[in-house]
């Protein structure tokens, strides 16, 4: 790269950059600097980063960082020609030549980075749920709509449309249900509990499934530590994670159940020996309505369960608002651990 294309690529980084002398002047910057200054980019040699308001004890603080040479994220009370005080945070690093390179950024434009960043997370999210919500209820109401037109049709179809109503209910109201989960804020009082009897229990809820999938289960509960919070809530929450390994190992296929204690926690291990989850799969296995086991999943790795894909998400709901979290450690092709 030669110098011209240097100085080029230098003043379009985005980023503020500016050599500073050790007794705080300015040599020289890039546009970004220049815009974060508030100053024209030909105005900003000569110019003292010290402001002439500053206290001196202020002032001497500022000098022993620009002797110093390096320094990170320190507070810069830059003014700018509109006499406000700018309010920059800078990083220096010693230049060979004896001065300072300076990074500067603007706090307030960063922050409002980051809350566009999470209303558009937040907004991608609801649009993947309500795309969710309208494909089950699509589901239903096709299936619906269709027995509907055939009864007027032919009198004789009225039962299958009423079987079909029966039918649907269930799935419409686990829907529904599920939703209320995300909302639902635990009320009353936590109380302490051992989660190695939920353990026990959600294996016994489980069995007629496991014995169905033809798989084997493991529990190595070693700690029995107990844990603080609603034991019904979290019950839904181990039922839902083992769930989801009982149907990975439909064919055969082993699910461990391991408890240990890590620092101040209770940790439950669920690992299964199923088909593990593709790589494409795994920033997802959290979102509402994301499932591999139904119309939604599809492909190769379907289970033949016709799941909503709720699962996991009112899952971590629940153990959020009790202080814990549930998240996916492994992701080998032999199987999978929560």
């Amino acid at each position: 790269m030669t110098p011209e294309e240097a100085l080029e690529l230098f003043a379009a980084v985005p980023v503020g950059i500016l050599s500073v002398t050790r007794e705080g002047v300015i040599r020289g910057g890039n546009f970004a600097a220049a815009r974060l200054l508030d100053v024209p980019l030909r105005a900003l040699p000569g110019r003292s980063l010290l402001p002439e308001n500053a206290k001196v004890d202020e002032r001497s603080a500022l000098l022993a960082l620009f002797e110093q040479g390096r320094f990170d994220e320190r507070d810069l009370p830059f003014v700018g020609n509109d006499g406000r005080n700018r309010g920059l945070r800078a990083s220096g690093r010693p230049l060979p030549d004896g001065s300072v390179a300076v990074i500067v950024r603007d706090p307030s434009a960063d922050a409002a980075r980051e809350r566009r960043r999470l209303i558009e997370l937040k907004m991608d999210a609801l649009g993947r749920l309500a795309s969710g919500v309208a494909h089950e209820y699509g589901n239903v109401m096709a299936t619906l709509s269709g027995y509907a037109q055939l009864a007027v049709h032919d009198p004789s179809m009225k039962d299958e449309l009423v079987e079909a109503v029966i039918s649907s209910a269930p799935r419409v109201r686990s829907v529904t249900d599920a939703l209320r989960a995300f909302e639902r804020v635990p009320s009353g009082e936590f109380e302490p509990f051992d989660l190695a009897d939920v353990v026990h229990r959600v294996a016994g809820i489980l069995g007629p499934e496991i014995e169905r999938a033809g798989a084997r289960l493991d529990r190595n509960l070693g700690s029995r530590g107990p844990v603080l919070g609603q034991r019904a809530a979290i019950e839904e929450a181990v039922l839902a994670v083992v769930r989801n390994a009982v149907e990975a190992c439909r064919g055969g296929g082993t699910v461990t159940l391991t408890l240990s204690t890590d620092e101040e926690r209770v940790v439950l291990l669920v690992a299964d020996t199923g088909p593990g989850i593709p790589d494409d799969f795994r920033d997802r296995v959290f979102d509402p309505f994301f499932t591999t086991k139904g119309s939604l999943g599809g492909g190769q790795y379907q289970s033949g369960g016709g799941g909503l894909g709720l699962g996991l998400a009112v899952a971590g709901n629940s153990l959020r608002s009790h202080d814990g979290d549930v998240e996916l450690v492994t992701n080998a092709s032999s199987g999978t651990a929560f």
